[in-house]
């Protein structure tokens, strides 16, 4: 066999490592990581209880377990319900029931709805491995051996609280344990050239929501770069760990979807021939002479690491009792080497921080990846004091006074309901002790997380923002003092340790009586069998044997009818939420009319009954049905004002005095015109002239208001010249008219470039595909008929939930009520009343995640250009909202776009939106949701939306493009 490389094929993405005598090739990796101290503990039993570690750890990866090279770093995510319900922030927030079972006593068991969602998703998982295994096993290859969740307990009765959330959290585990054999399955059958038969069999087992998640779901589908956490393998002298690579190919798919792999080799001590005679596993990635010699130059320290030890024992037979004293060679175990102190050059750089361990930052919290509580509090320092420094006395003064009304001689105060003042809360990781992870907090959660929090809280002033973390001081003094109205006190009512009522109440005892929480009771079935003890670090294989059953559980009390499922409105789809989702106490805010068509004719058109407009030429035509043409059907207007509309179209309307006076003219004008430097980025950016709104000067507003459309800068400046900007933007806002508001960068604080796409696969979002299923099988000599049915009230009451989470993202709703039109309206439906953040414009977040930056030229000579930063949507995300699925049942090589609405571009061409909502879009959306509700509808094609879109189309594009020219001409004498 040649050693040469095969040039047929691109070249894969390996670097070389070495560390304590052993030399490590890396495939599909970035940094050298912490060798795992652990190895797969191989239970005695068929189906074992492995090490929960190794859901959490990366591995030295074997036959039985290989596949947990494929466990994504974020298993389960609140977009999509199949995985909503493991949303937690940690064991502490999992539900409970307490049930008293006779001859037993009081015990506890997970929230009966919770764990139904639990079973419904392990049972899924199942019924996908039964149908993808023979696409992907070979009858004689290594048989992966099956985690199963519910053996860690999630399903039964304990007698202590704590026991259980210890035992949910661990099953919980074992679950993505699970989706990472079942992200292996598809990964193979993917690599298939015709994968239709194997989809349509799962799709078909399972459902097409499932079907969904598993197509869609970042999870199941991503191959981004260090998104899977990967695996270590010991090459040298392992045939059995390695024959899932060496034989049966499955590396090749791995290596294809970027799974980081680590191959371990003998160190350069031995001869070449020697390390690489037994550890041969494919010929593109061996360890070649080059490899080998480079690790003697680069680490010349390698030979001195330690001794030549004795060849490892066979690993197919259980190793023999050793007669030497040395060790057999095993991965290292130990720290990474310290940096060299030697004064010769070296050419390989200290290791990076290894981001890939790092859990990917929570929407809106500001910390960035792997970024510790340390260095994230040094960093806000930085930025703090140049912000200091370029704070004016205006700003200091309110800054002291936020000081002293919510950090002051009184102490923390909490914020309220309707407060700006954002809360954040630090958790400790679950995979990275000593890692916190900082989360912002809801309004209406902040009560439940600020009490008992003394020493703990920190107040930032120059951000207005609390933080939360037990690492700011001793959980022994966080208790604060509560005063307590005797009248409320519980007489003669006892609690157990779990916060539960003792009932009957126990007889008070002047002798101590220990509490369930430090007693250690047993749980209500056999015990499974421990696993064994850890093994040295070389891969084994185990000795299959039965698993002995576990005892029956107490029966579960019975639960409640179900109640009945009612079609709901569009205003309040969105409740639809599950046990994970946030309650739906708050008020939506309903869409309400503000304008009159006078309104209208007189604010956005310029009409006035005193200054009527010039004859119209000869032989032209009015509009007769104007009131219809704008989207005021059967509106009663002064007839005056209709007959002066009527003329809109007549002819090209010249500036006069009257005009301008009524925008405001002899005074400074409320706007400046700014003209947008070209730049690229990977999202669309704006070009040509732009309009920018003035604070006034007392104001507080720290972002640019900026409009695109001339006849929006002029009904600004007609109705709302002396108002402040904030209103502006929350009138715009509510009359769904495109705005957009700008961050300065020099207000931000932040120096150095920003990688704003870091997070870019956040907004690849999608609905999943909607697809023609075959049956398994079908009756004999019957032909089989493809079932398939269009998306129906189930599916868009799921849209509106899954919409709900989307908008969870602060930047999300942000943009969508900037952009404007039917965009806007949908997004209104999840704005909470009387809450400002929506129509706040970014914050530093933004310049990582949700932002886009833009450039416009400045008339002066000192800076040339201004840069500012925007919440934005990208096109997938714009999709997302409208609810497009995918439909590859007619033609998998042309899928068409199905929605439950029309995008952004179908619907400015519709003939409804004039460039802020009507009475005639509301009734459309109206009419379209009542339809869903009744089953008279379902998602539709572009071209079918178009055809529903009987309107005045040309007529009003002829009226709006006569106001624009008007408003740009009014625009060159008020702002040039």
């Amino acid at each position: 066999m040649s050693n040469t490389t095969d040039t047929t094929k691109p070249p894969l993405k390996m670097s070389l490592y070495a560390f304590e005598g052993y030399i490590f090739k890396g495939l599909n990796v970035k940094n050298f990581p912490e060798v795992p101290r652990i190895t797969h503990p191989t239970s005695p039993y068929e189906v074992p209880i492995a090490d929960t570690d190794l859901f959490k750890e990366r591995c030295f990866l074997e036959d039985g377990y290989f596949y947990l090279a494929c466990m994504p770093r974020m298993a389960f995510t609140p977009e999509y319900e199949l995985t909503a319900s493991f949303v937690f922030r940690s064991k502490d927030f999992l539900p409970i029931t307490k049930v008293i079972v006779t001859n037993v006593g009081t015990t506890y068991i997970l929230d009966p709805e919770l764990m139904e969602k639990w079973k419904a998703f392990e049972e899924l998982l199942v019924r996908s491995f039964d149908i993808l295994e023979p696409y992907v096993l070979f009858p004689t290859g290594p048989r992966p051996i099956r985690i199963q969740a519910h053996l860690y307990g999630y399903r039964d009765y304990y007698t202590n609280s704590e026991i259980l959330r210890e035992a949910a959290w661990n099953s919980r585990r074992a679950m993505s344990g699970m989706i990472a054999y079942l992200v292996f399955l598809l990964f193979v059958c993917k690599s298939h050239k015709k994968q239709r038969r194997w989809w349509e069999k799962l799709v078909a087992a399972t459902s097409q929501t499932w079907g969904n998640w598993v197509r869609a779901s970042t999870a199941c589908s991503s191959n981004e770069p260090q998104y899977r956490k990967g695996g270590f393998v010991y090459a040298y002298d392992n045939p059995t760990g390695t024959a899932w690579i060496r034989k049966y190919g499955y590396l090749r798919v791995l290596v294809h979807n970027q799974v980081p792999i680590w191959l371990v080799y003998r160190g350069v001590e031995h001869p070449f021939q020697s390390v690489i005679e037994n550890a041969r596993i494919h010929l593109r990635i061996d360890l070649t002479v080059v490899d080998y010699e480079s690790a003697k130059l680069r680490f010349p320290k390698l030979t001195e690491a330690r001794p030549p030890t004795a060849a490892p024992p066979p690993v197919s037979a259980p190793p023999a009792p050793s007669t030497s004293s040395a060790p057999p060679p095993a991965p290292p175990v130990l720290p990474p080497p310290p940096a060299s102190t030697s004064s010769a050059p070296s050419n390989s750089a200290p290791p990076e921080k290894d981001l890939s361990m790092y859990p990917e930052p929570l929407s809106g919290s500001f910390q960035r990846k792997g970024e510790t509580l340390d260095e994230f509090f040094q960093r806000r320092a930085a930025a703090n004091k140049i912000k200091e420094q370029n704070e004016t006395p205006e700003a200091r003064r309110t800054r002291l006074h936020k000081i002293s009304q919510l950090d002051g001689p009184k102490g923390p105060s909490m914020p309220g309901i309707r407060s700006h003042t954002k809360v954040f809360l630090w958790t400790e990781d679950e995979n990275i002790p000593g890692f916190y992870v900082r989360e912002r907090i809801a309004h209406k959660e902040v009560s439940d997380v600020w009490p008992h929090r003394a020493g703990q809280r920190r107040y930032d002033s120059f951000r207005d923002e609390w933080d939360i973390c037990s690492a700011f001081g001793d959980d022994a003094h966080k208790f604060e003092k509560v005063e307590v109205d005797p009248m409320e006190e519980d007489e003669g009512i006892t609690y157990d340790a779990n916060g539960y009522p003792n009932n009957p109440s126990p007889p008070r005892s002047h002798s101590p009586v220990p509490m369930d929480v430090d007693q250690v009771p047993q749980r209500r079935r056999t015990p499974a069998p421990p696993p064994p003890p850890l093994r040295a670090p070389i891969p084994r294989a185990a000795t299959p044997s039965p698993t002995p059953p576990p005892s029956p559980p107490p029966t579960p009390p019975p639960s409640p009818p179900p109640v009945p499922e009612t079609p709901v409105t569009f205003t309040d789809g969105q409740a639809l939420t599950d046990v994970a989702a946030p309650g739906d106490d708050e008020p939506v805010i309903p869409w309400k009319n503000v304008n009159t068509l006078a309104d209208i004719l007189h604010y956005h058109f310029g009409l006035q009954l005193g200054d009527p407009l010039p004859p119209p030429p000869a032989g032209s035509k009015s509009l007769e049905k104007i009131q219809m043409i704008l989207g005021w059907p059967g509106s009663d207007e002064d007839e005056a004002m209709v007959e002066l509309a009527k003329r809109l179209i007549q002819a090209p309307r010249i500036p006069r005095y009257t005009d301008m006076l009524l925008a405001g003219a002899g005074t400074i004008c409320r706007v400046y015109r700014r003209t947008y430097v070209r730049s690229w980025d990977r999202i669309d950016t704006l070009q040509g002239d732009c309009f920018v709104v003035r604070n006034k000067a007392d104001s507080d507003f720290k972002w640019i208001l900026v409009l695109h459309d001339p006849a929006v800068v002029m009904h600004v400046l007609r109705r709302y010249s002396n108002e402040p900007t904030r209103k502006i933007v929350e009138e715009l806002a509510q009359q769904g008219i495109q705005y957009t508001l700008y961050l300065d960068r020099a207000d931000t604080g932040i120096v150095g470039a920003v990688n704003h796409h870091l997070y870019h696969h956040r907004r690849l979002v999608d609905h999943g595909w909607i697809h023609r299923v075959l049956p398994l099988s079908s009756a004999v000599g019957q032909p089989v008929v493809p079932e398939f049915s269009k998306p129906g009230l189930a599916e868009f009451l799921r849209y509106m939930a899954d919409l709900k989470y989307f908008f969870s993202v602060p930047y999300r709703l942000r943009a969508a009520l900037q952009h404007g039109g039917l965009i806007a309206r949908i997004a209104s439906h999840f704005i909470v009343e009387d809450d400002q953040e929506p129509y706040d414009g970014p914050d530093d977040n933004s310049l990582v995640e949700g932002g886009c930056p833009q450039y416009w030229s400045e008339q002066t000579g000192e800076m040339p250009y201004r840069e500012l930063w925007r919440d934005v949507l990208s096109e997938r995300e714009l999709d997302y909202i409208c609810g497009v699925y995918l439909d590859d049942s007619n033609n998998r090589s042309n899928a068409a776009d199905i929605s439950w609405w029309p995008k952004p571009g179908v619907w400015a061409a519709s003939g409804l939106y004039t460039g802020f909502w009507t009475p005639a879009c509301e009734n459309w959306i109206q009419n379209r949701v009542e339809k869903i509700n009744s089953g008279e509808t379902c998602p539709l094609t572009r071209e079918q939306f178009r055809n529903t879109f009987k309107f005045y189309r040309p007529t009003l594009q002829a009226v709006c493009n006569t106001n624009s020219v008007f408003s740009q001409a009014m625009l060159r004498n008020l702002a040039p």
